[in-house]
């Protein structure tokens, strides 16, 4: 799963050594609910609103280790999510981590082929 992945992948490189990364899902009537919640860096509310609001690729920072980034990973699962009739959503703020929350539709009768 891409957008589990990407997102495990993030909370673990933008949290300092010994830093906590919770996953957690829930079911709704319509959606599966994955949550990934870190206490790293967080981002700031320009970066929060920019993927919330589709807005593009405009800031990114490196991780704690001094990991490259490209900014691209979280758009392009906000991307996928969009053609699988799902949403993500990320709360965060500086210094006090991030959430991120994926909805997966139940019962999507659409298939994507990657590769």
């Amino acid at each position: 799963m891409v957008f589990l992945r990407n997102v495990v992948s993030n909370a673990i490189k933008y949290s300092n050594e010994g830093g906590k990364v919770i996953i957690s899902w829930t079911n709704t009537e319509e959606h599966v609910v994955l949550r990934v919640k870190d206490y790293g860096i967080g981002m700031s509310l320009e970066q929060v609103d920019a993927l919330n609001k589709q807005v593009g690729i405009n800031q990114f920072t490196n991780g704690t280790n001094g990991e490259i980034s490209t900014g691209l990973g979280l758009f392009l699962c906000q991307e996928l999510l969009h053609c699988i009739e799902g949403k993500m959503k990320v709360q965060s703020a500086l210094k006090e981590g991030t959430e991120v929350y994926g909805y997966f539709k139940k019962n999507v009768g659409k298939t994507i082929n990657i590769g």
